[in-house]
This record gives structure tokens, C-alpha cells and sequence, in this order.
């Protein structure tokens, strides 16, 4: 007699590509793309695009912001020509020709660094201008990175060697100023402890408890008292470990997560302890990872989203990888999938709204289209030996869905690494005022939002001893749940 084999929640380890052995876990995925975990465990259809505005331009949006003023909130977005407010274009007299700006909230107002520029600021009137240094002098803050943290601006000089903070709650007070006030500079390559192993460059800067982090490419530097510059001192240097994305650090929780050489990196236990390593947040993935990344790690963007805990790390106009740390495993590792999302290029989170930056417009992640149109989701379990006859044969397959009306659902089987390969559409019943319609189904229950919830019955007749099992479907407006 046949024997059922049940998988609930297939894919719920998320994606795992490291698996050294040749078969594996039904509870991870190969391919998990434009997928979430929701708040039960289950894989579920990331949200879409929603286009909030378009702008003058037709250049892409390298750079997303929220000016967080005492008058209100407003989208800063920066092109390779331009920079607006909401809609509104606050270019002014500045000419660049690049959009990597990094902003802040500072007093105010808001500032923005990008490599080779002076520092820009704006107050909510006219237009970005560069800083002018008070009575006089330069600003050498015209580096690649900018951090507003314990009352001051912390950025780089072009060369990227120097710590540089300005004046308390003055943006217009640097070390190279006339007037300098309590700025100040420290030259990170002149410290033997910053950099034990040679030349190394700052690339981005942060905060965690009440320490600044500098990030270099080769090592991080951990200062304390950094609310009296004047005290300032190393805490703590990490070696042969750095960021080598300024745009890939975030705050998630009480921890920074930052991209390395060698994958994704989480510093709070290295902080607090000593020779405690930093964890490899990607570890089941790091191969795949890394190659991504290869190719402009300077482009990299991301964001985290704590409405749904997930860490997007964004290769712009290609591919973003999704850290779920609502439910990390036991040894602290978020679970992974991807989304395919080729017209994003920038991101950021305030106060519940993941803001988006397109080609000549921005919007919000919203809704289950992406910009009025449809999106593919898919996935496909590992190799699995599930250690049972019953499977040299499958004649009937079920799988359990939250999905729209009318949903079609191609159900895919891999046999003996894919030396026979099988598919199957089948469609979730039709929904209207007269009832249910439809054959492959049972147990079928509406729910509100036009959302189903159905088993559907396919009859695939492969056989073979390993499986790979998926689906892909296109999500068009309703939620899309993976259940059993």
C-alpha cells in the first residue's frame, strides 16, 4: 500500500546552496525568488511597486532619501543630474554627474556626501548648495561616506584616510574651516592599531550602542567616547575582515549588518566580546552571494524593513537577496530568498514605508503588482532522497495554497537530478456569486481580500528515487501562500 509523504511548509529553511551532500532537507530551496517567510513560517509573494511620483528626468534613481524635518516629511531622490524634493527639483547651481550621494538628518536639515563633491546641505528652502565653510577656508568632507550620530557629522576626506567630524550640531565647522570650532580630524593610516596589515580606505561609518564604526575594506575600527571627540580612542580593531559596500550597512535591531569580501556580516557579538568572531549571516549561500557581488560593489543598496524583519541587499537593476531574521535558526542564521526586481535601484526605510527608487520615479513597496503589472514567483525544493520506495513511483501530488481565484499554478518535478523531468498547470477554482467551480480541487475555503484557500490535485506519473519538487505562478494582485 502507498503510504503518503507530507511536506508542510516546503521551503521553510529558505534557500541552502553550501549543502555539500548530494541529497538533502525538503524543508530548503534552490529557488525561492519573489518570495517572503510570513508570520506563520510559511513562503509567501514578497509585496510589489507602487509608483508614488514621477520626476522631470528620465535617469534612474541611484539615490533615495526622507528629509525628516520639524516641517514635515519629503522624498530626497538623486539622479546623475539632479536632486528633488518629492517632485520638486533642488539642483540649484550644483553640477555632478553621479547619483552615489549618501544623506543624513542633521539639525534640521540635510546633508549629503559623494566622492570628489564638497558636502551639500540643504534647510527646507531653495535649493542643495555645497557647505561654506564658516569665515572661511574648505570643507574637506568631500568623501564617499557621511554619518550623523552623537550630535555631529562624521565623514571622509577624497582619499578616504581621515576620520573627519565637524562641530557640534554645525555643519558648517570642519578642521579646514577658518572658523573650526570643536571639529576635528584623526588620520585612520597613521594609527599602527587601525591597520595592522598595511594601505586600507574608509568605506562607510556608523554607530552601535555608544560606539562609532569605521568601516574599512580590510578591517573595522571601533572607537569610544565619540560623544567627546576629544577623548576619542580605539576600543577595538577587527583585522582582515571589512565592508567593501558603504550602501549595505544597517541597523537591524541592536546590531550592524554590513557586506564583506566574504559574504553578509553581523558585528554586535564582536563588539561585546572578545575574539568572538563575526558571524557569516550567509552562509548557505555565501558562493552565489560573492559572485553577485563581483562585479560594482559600490552599487550596492539596501534596506531593512522591520514591518516584515527582512534585510534586502539590492544589486542594482538585477537581483536582491532577502535575510529573514523574524525566525533565525539556532546558531543565528536568517533564512534566504531572492526577488527579481530589475527596475530597482535604491532603497529606504522610514517610519513603516519602504521608499523605491526607479528610472525617473520613485514609490513605495506596497500591494502585490509590481507598477499595475503581474510578477513570477517560484520555487524548487533541494535534491531529496526521502529514504521511501513509495516514491520510485508518484501518481498523485497535492499541494495546499492561500492564492487568488482563477490562479494557475504549474507544478514542476525534477527526477534523478533532472534526467526526467515532468510539469503541470492546474488552476485554482473559479470564485464567483454562484459558488465554487472547478475539478482539481477540495477543502477549498474564501477568505477576504479575493483570497483562496485550496488544495490542488495534479497527477504528474513520474518515477524515480530522487526528487527536486516546485511550483511558479504569476502573483497579480493577490497574496500568494505556500502551505503543504
Amino acid at each position: 500500500m502507498i503510504q503518503p509523504i507530507i511536506v508542510r511548509a516546503p521551503g521553510f529553511g529558505g534557500i541552502s546552496l553550501e549543502d555539500e551532500e548530494i541529497t538533502a532537507d525538503p524543508r530548503f530551496a534552490t529557488v525561492a525568488k519573489n518570495l517572503v517567510f510570513d508570520n506563520a513560517g510559511r513562503l509567501a509573494s514578497r509585496k510589489g511597486y507602487s509608483r508614488t511620483n514621477d520626476l522631470s528626468g528620465s535617469d534612474r534613481v541611484d539615490s533615495i532619501f526622507v528629509y525628516d524635518s520639524s516641517s514635515g516629511d519629503s522624498v530626497i531622490s538623486g539622479t546623475a543630474d539632479h536632486i528633488y524634493e518629492d517632485t520638486a527639483d533642488k539642483q540649484g547651481s550644483l553640477t555632478h554627474t553621479d547619483a552615489h550621494w549618501q544623506f543624513q538628518n542633521f539639525n534640521d536639515k540635510v546633508v549629503g556626501c559623494q566622492q570628489g563633491e564638497t558636502a551639500i546641505v540643504y534647510n527646507g528652502t531653495g535649493n542643495f548648495a555645497a557647505i561654506a565653510p564658516k569665515g572661511g577656508g574648505t570643507v574637506d568632507a568631500n568623501g564617499n561616506c557621511l554619518h550623523s550620530a552623537f550630535g555631529r557629522l562624521w565623514a571622509t576626506n577624497s582619499a578616504a584616510t581621515k576620520l573627519l567630524w565637524c562641530g557640534l550640531l554645525d555643519e558648517t565647522e570642519w578642521v579646514s574651516a577658518t572658523t573650526p570650532g570643536d571639529s576635528g580630524e584623526l588620520n585612520i593610516l597613521s594609527n599602527e592599531a587601525a591597520v595592522r596589515n598595511g594601505y586600507d580606505k574608509i568605506v562607510a561609518i556608523n554607530h552601535i550602542q555608544n560606539k562609532l564604526v569605521v568601516f574599512l575594506e580590510n578591517s573595522i575600527v571601533i572607537f569610544s567616547n565619540p560623544d567627546d571627540p576629544a577623548s576619542l580612542a580605539i576600543y577595538k580593531t577587527l583585522d582582515n575582515i571589512g565592508c567593501i559596500a558603504r550602501d549595505s550597512v544597517q541597523a537591524v535591531g541592536n546590531d550592524l549588518v554590513f557586506l564583506s569580501r566574504d559574504g553578509l556580516r553581523s558585528l554586535q557579538r564582536a563588539v561585546n566580546e572578545d575574539n568572538f568572531p563575526l558571524r557569516d549571516l550567509s552562509r548557505h549561500v555565501r558562493t552565489d552571494l560573492i559572485a553577485a557581488v563581483s562585479g560594482s560593489p559600490e552599487r550596492v543598496k539596501s534596506a531593512y524593513y522591520p514591518d516584515e524583519g527582512i534585510y534586502i541587499l539590492l544589486f542594482t537593476g538585477n537581483t536582491a537577496w532577502v535575510f529573514d531574521f523574524k525566525r533565525v535558526f539556532e546558531d543565528g542564521l536568517p533564512r534566504v530568498t531572492t526577488w527579481e526586481v530589475p527596475k530597482w535601484h535604491s532603497l529606504y526605510y522610514h517610519e513603516g514605508t519602504l521608499y523605491i527608487g526607479q528610472e525617473g520615479e520613485y514609490g513605495t513597496y506596497t500591494g502585490y503588482q509590481d507598477d499595475g503589472l503581474g510578477f513570477m514567483v517560484e520555487y524548487k525544493s533541494q535534491n531529496v532522497d526521502f529514504g521511501s520506495p513509495n516514491l520510485k513511483m508518484m501518481k498523485q501530488s497535492v499541494g495546499a495554497f492561500e492564492a487568488a481565484s482563477g490562479q494557475t499554478i504549474t507544478f514542476t518535478y525534477d527526477w534523478e537530478y533532472g534526467a526526467n523531468k515532468k510539469t503541470q498547470a492546474t488552476a485554482v477554482p473559479t470564485i464567483d456569486a454562484g459558488g465554487i467551480y472547478g475539478t482539481a480541487t477540495y477543502g477549498t475555503g474564501v477568505y477576504g481580500d479575493g483570497v483562496i484557500r485550496a488544495k490542488l490535485q495534479v497527477s504528474p506519473f513520474g518515477s524515480g528515487q530522487i526528487l527536486s519538487f516546485g511550483l511558479k505562478t504569476e502573483v497579480d494582485g493577490t497574496k500568494f501562500t505556500i502551505e503543504q
